[in-house]
């Protein structure tokens, strides 16, 4: 199973622990039922739509962006970099594409908890200097990172797909 995570610090749109912003998190048993259903292509966020677009905004505003594009593969827990997006505060501090994220400011991103990972990047907001240690070539490397405000072009496309794949339905009847 691929879960991919749109230019941000955390999980924005699709992985469903952060989907729909913090009142899912909240839910540990609806995050993991959400994953059985995402598998089988059902609806995972049990917030209504725009209550949930409304939570993602103000929870997405108020967290530091690093301007990259994750991914997760098959049995892996780790997080490998697919992308950094140019100029972002992932770029200017040396983050590459390939890189394993193994920690952020100590906390383990490799044991495939949802729940921690969500609570290390939910800690982080515009401004903060975190540090992330990742694996590039085989060694373990340090990297401080100064997060920014994730950009708002960025911040609707996450939720317009979260949108798309968790509300469309409730989307369509509104209009």
């Amino acid at each position: 199973m691929t879960k991919t995570m749109l230019a941000a610090a955390l999980a924005l749109a699709a992985a469903p622990v952060f989907a729909g912003g913090a009142e899912c998190a909240k839910h540990e048993e609806a995050s993991k039922a959400a994953y059985t259903g995402q598998e089988k292509g059902e609806k995972h966020c049990t917030m209504e739509a725009s209550a949930c677009k409304a939570e993602m905004t103000k929870e997405m505003s108020s967290r530091g962006w690093t301007g990259i594009d994750l991914d997760q593969k098959g049995t892996d827990t780790r997080w490998t970099i697919t992308d950094v997006v140019a100029g972002g505060p992932a770029a200017v501090a040396g983050l590459q594409k390939g890189d394993i994220l193994l920690a952020l400011n100590g906390h383990d991103l490799t044991s495939g908890d949802e729940k921690a990972a969500s609570t290390a990047w939910g800690e982080t907001k515009p401004g903060d200097r975190v540090k992330y240690t990742v694996e590039r070539a085989g060694r373990e490397k340090v990297i401080a990172v100064t997060l920014a405000r994730i950009p708002e072009s960025v911040m609707n496309e996450a939720i317009a797909k979260h949108m798309k794949e968790d509300h469309q339905a409730e989307v369509v009847a509104a209009n």
